[in-house]
């Protein structure tokens, strides 16, 4: 007769056995290893998308599992220099570095980080580093140029937008920054020119101008003006000064103030302000006002523009909501086309609207800023030689209350550039 186990023995090896078995379903069954691009890529849409804190505990959850995902270090550094602690983005941008000092996403990180803070001189070192790497990349070269123009070293910027030029001639803001570069390399200009508006029924007004630019470090171009005019029989003039202050190398300002002890045929005071930001992929947005202070009247103007560089062309809309102190407002619209040839010096210009610019309009009393009124108007700037610049133009503009009738515009002026 067979001796059976004890009870308690039986059960023992039971046990031991079910553990066994799942000790063995247990290594086969693990569970997948996370997919890191695949978080990444969510983590880099939060940031995107400005949830930076759920970007940066996604950064960091792929960080626990491998230190080494570089480009998780690297988004991280971004978001904390979009809020400017650029400090701790320099800091773990370093870290990176010293572990793969060849490593293109972090060096032009750091290199936007340089710039972001005005530390001109210490981008480069890293902009050329990745320059090295992909020596046609326009974008590198474009924030090189900038960097070198904000340290006013000229003639290579001049050299690397040509450059770009060469290579990418569809990279929208080169031309504006060469515009900028080759002004800054001619400091100084003299400007002489002349507007007449002429009309159906009405004796013609004219607008003579003298005026004075120079390019400066802390307000940038600085112009001042001074404006002849004739109209209605009587004479007046105005003196004004423009400046562009440049805030960043993506931003900057228009100031406009000015002052006329006749209020008839200018307003009395003038003042405007407006600020510029290019935006990615070429589009460049403004947001500002004008004021214009008349004897009986007072104008608050509203502007902005929605503006894009494509190839070779530049496109612009650009809206006035005017409120008057002193009878009804009004709103106009004008859209600008313009197209570039052999440089940014070299343009021509179509212009279309509808009502009253605040800016073109510069014969205009307190009491036309409302007329219903469609215009279209032509512009060709050219350099003539190394130092002259000439512009011309002409316009048509059909009021529909036909108060004057028709208006045609001419206009002429040469700069002298030194």
């Amino acid at each position: 007769m067979k001796k059976k186990l004890p009870f308690n023995v039986s059960y023992l090896l039971l046990f031991c056995f079910l553990s066994w078995s799942f000790v063995l379903w247990g290594q086969n069954t693990q569970l997948p290893a996370p997919d890191l691009d695949e978080m990444f890529l969510q983590a880099r849409d939060l940031a995107l998308n400005q949830q930076t804190q759920a970007a940066r505990n996604l950064c960091l959850e792929i960080l626990q599992i491998n230190a080494e995902y570089h480009e998780a270090s690297i988004l991280l550094a971004r978001t904390h220099a979009w809020e400017q602690s650029y400090q701790e983005a320099g800091r773990m941008l370093s870290q990176v570095l010293g572990k793969a000092p060849r490593n293109q996403s972090a060096l032009v990180a750091m290199a936007d980080v340089q710039l972001w803070q005005g530390n001109y001189s210490q981008a480069i070192p890293f902009l050329d580093s990745a320059l090295d790497q992909d020596p046609s990349n326009v974008d590198l070269l474009f924030k090189k140029a900038q960097a070198l123009y904000f340290l006013e070293d000229y003639t290579p910027a001049i050299t690397l937008l040509n450059k770009i030029i060469e290579l990418d001639p569809n990279h929208g803001p080169v031309k504006e920054l060469l515009a900028m570069v080759e002004a800054m390399d001619h400091r100084n200009f003299i400007g002489l020119g002349y507007r007449g508006d002429y009309f159906d029924n009405h004796s013609p007004w004219h607008l003579y101008y003298l005026e004075y630019g120079r390019n400066t470090r802390a307000l940038g171009k600085v112009i001042a003006r001074v404006n002849y005019a004739s109209r209605f029989n009587q004479l007046g003039f105005q003196a004004e000064v423009d400046a562009y202050p440049v805030l960043a190398p993506e931003a900057y300002l228009y100031l406009n103030a000015g002052y006329s002890p006749d209020t008839e045929l200018f307003p009395r005071y003038r003042a405007g302000a407006e600020i510029f930001h290019l935006l990615p992929a070429d589009w460049e947005a403004s947001l500002g006002f004008r004021l214009l202070t008349f004897a009986d009247n007072d104008l608050l103007i509203l502007t902005g523009s929605i503006s894009k560089y494509w190839s070779d062309y530049y496109f612009s809309f650009r809206p006035y909501i005017t409120f008057a102190s002193e009878g009804p407002g009004s709103q106009s619209y004008f859209f600008t086309a313009r197209r570039y040839f052999s440089s940014a010096h070299h343009h021509l210009s179509l212009i279309l609207g509808t009502g009253f610019s605040a800016d073109e309009e510069a014969l205009v009393g307190g009491e036309i800023y409302n007329l219903d009124s469609q215009r279209v108007l032509m512009q060709y700037q050219q350099k003539i030689s190394p130092n002259f610049l000439l512009r011309t133009g002409a316009g048509y503009q059909r009021y529909t209350e036909g108060i004057w009738g028709n208006k045609y515009t001419f206009e002429l002026g040469i700069s002298y550039l030194f």
